[in-house]
């Protein structure tokens, strides 16, 4: 099994070089193995959340009197304020079934409340969890901003796109177009920082492992589930107008400081110039010509 703790603690959190915002994070998980408590898991839209929340399934099947498993959908009838509102009541509720040796796994899903209104629902969680002896643990996923943004256009309205910073903070909540991309970004890696205790980019093997070795339960395979079957062509100037839009967001300085923080390999950093991207949106994702 992965030492996550060691392999968290020596290349995600001490870089080699130490550079101004937003790349810098000294904060050190802890993954040491805990015998109650909660996990919850802020999905952002076309990363994988399909399969985190079917491997989550998985578990609760598996060992059904020590894991719970909560997930509140929302129907496209129901207001975003409305279907937050019961989110969070309905998660109130849920809590009560954490004793010891036993898990919950909860899930934070498209229409309830985006990182910037919904944290103080989660600091009160934490505080209740964590006074009856167990631990509420935050998580995420994260992805590359372009393939990310490629394969939402093909599920949402094309004229309500948004990226993962705007996810991250508002969820689905209508967006103002004057804002501060740059200013946005510093407040969601400041909440991730804070808040988050195990974030991951494009690395889901990282992510199982790291809940089995907290949980201590038996290992579930997580299979892969891509609602998106179809296929888009763009041209080069498409792209341009599209990374100049997460750009302008903020998405593209987010995503590099989730990256150069949370992902071990660090390959590469984004940039908005499209013929330097190209090259690195992989064969499987929408084609460019």
């Amino acid at each position: 099994m992965i030492n996550c703790r060691r392999l968290l603690r020596n290349k995600l959190y001490r870089p080699k070089k130490k550079l101004s915002w937003p790349y810098h994070v000294t904060r050190v998980r802890d993954d040491s193995p805990s015998s109650c408590g909660v996990f919850f898991f802020y999905h952002i839209p076309s990363t994988g959340g399909k399969s985190v929340h079917d491997w989550f399934s998985l578990l609760h099947l598996s060992s059904p009197e020590k894991v719970h498993h909560f997930v509140h959908w929302c129907g496209k009838d129901r207001t975003h304020e409305k279907c937050s509102k019961d989110h969070v009541k309905k998660m109130d509720n849920f809590l009560s079934l954490l004793k010891n040796e036993t898990w919950i796994f909860a899930e934070n899903h498209i229409r309830n409340y985006g990182m910037s209104d919904g944290i103080e629902h989660v600091r009160r969680w934490k505080s209740n969890v964590e006074s009856r002896g167990c631990r509420f643990l935050i998580t995420t996923i994260f992805r590359d901003p372009l393939n990310h943004y490629l394969s939402l256009h093909q599920k949402l309205d094309p004229e309500n796109i948004i990226g993962q910073l705007d996810f991250f903070m508002t969820n689905y909540k209508p967006l103002s177009d004057e804002i501060d991309g740059k200013e946005r970004a510093k407040q969601a890696i400041d909440i991730l920082t804070k808040h988050f205790d195990f974030v991951f980019y494009e690395n889901h093997d990282l992510l199982t492992e790291t809940i089995l070795n907290v949980t201590g339960l038996p290992s579930q395979n997580l299979g892969h589930t891509n609602k998106n079957r179809g296929r888009k062509s763009y041209s080069k100037e498409g792209l341009s107008d599209i990374l100049k839009h997460l750009n302008s967001r903020g998405d593209i300085d987010f995503i590099n400081a989730v990256k150069y923080n949370y992902d071990p390999s660090r390959s590469y950093i984004f940039t908005n110039n499209v013929q330097e991207k190209q090259g690195q949106i992989r064969k499987e994702r929408p084609s460019v010509k």
